[in-house]
């Protein structure tokens, strides 16, 4: 039979060593929860990558002397949580002519790629307008400065004209290229292709340098009413 004292001695070890257990359990996850809190709201938000989010809206406005005035918004939101720095904005408008086919015509069919128009034609696609800039962020001699924080946006506002009947369409294409703010070293230049708008050379295996590139973005109907 186990002494009395000597059983009292053992449950106080017992109970001692479980509130011991207890008091590192709660230690241990209050760090674990810390952790995560710390993590989710402070490192992974400074270390997410750079994104935007690009809005292009066109209208037709009166016509004056054969052409028709048209107004093109861009909207550039910082979607990410990080300040991101604009390098370069490219927006281009292009005018192309919709007719009616005479007979139903073919797929057209390469290796890669079919398309079906079988009623209407539409023409090969002929830069209107267009407007370029790099920014200080690549070109210390520009005037373009154009940081943005987390939800905020930048906003472009154009006006080109078009002649009147010779393009019943139009579409805008827009290229953005961006970087997370205070890479440095970024080397871009713009350039103008044959028969398109600006564009941006630049070093594409370059992981800092991110672009936003939709052709078309918006398009019109100068006929609609």
């Amino acid at each position: 039979m186990i002494p009395r004292r000597e059983r009292e001695g053992r449950n106080d070890r017992i109970t001692v060593a479980r509130d011991v257990v207890e008091v590192v359990a709660i230690v241990a996850a209050g760090i674990w929860a810390f952790y995560i809190f710390a993590y989710e709201n402070s490192f992974k938000p400074a270390h997410a990558p750079p994104s935007i989010n690009v809005k292009t809206t066109i209208a037709k406005l009166g016509s004056h002397d054969g052409v028709i005035g048209v107004r093109i918004r861009t909207e550039l939101r910082n979607s990410s949580t990080v300040p991101v720095r604009l390098l370069g904005f490219a927006l281009t408008l292009y005018g192309q002519r919709v007719s009616r086919s005479a007979h139903e015509l073919p797929p057209v069919v390469t290796a890669t790629e079919e398309r079906l128009r079988a009623f209407y034609d539409v023409s090969a696609p002929v830069p209107l307008y267009s407007f370029a800039h790099i920014s200080k962020a690549v070109d210390p001699t520009s005037e373009y400065d154009s940081e943005l924080g987390p939800g905020n946006s930048w906003d472009e506002e154009e006006i080109a004209y078009v002649p009147q009947h010779r393009f019943n369409l139009v579409t805008a294409s827009v290229n953005v290229l961006y970087a997370r703010d205070g890479a440095t070293g970024l080397r871009v230049r713009l350039v103008t292709p044959k028969g398109r708008g600006p564009d941006f050379a630049y070093d594409h295996n370059d992981p800092r340098i991110n672009q936003f590139a939709v052709d078309p973005l918006d398009s019109l109907d100068l006929d609609a009413r």
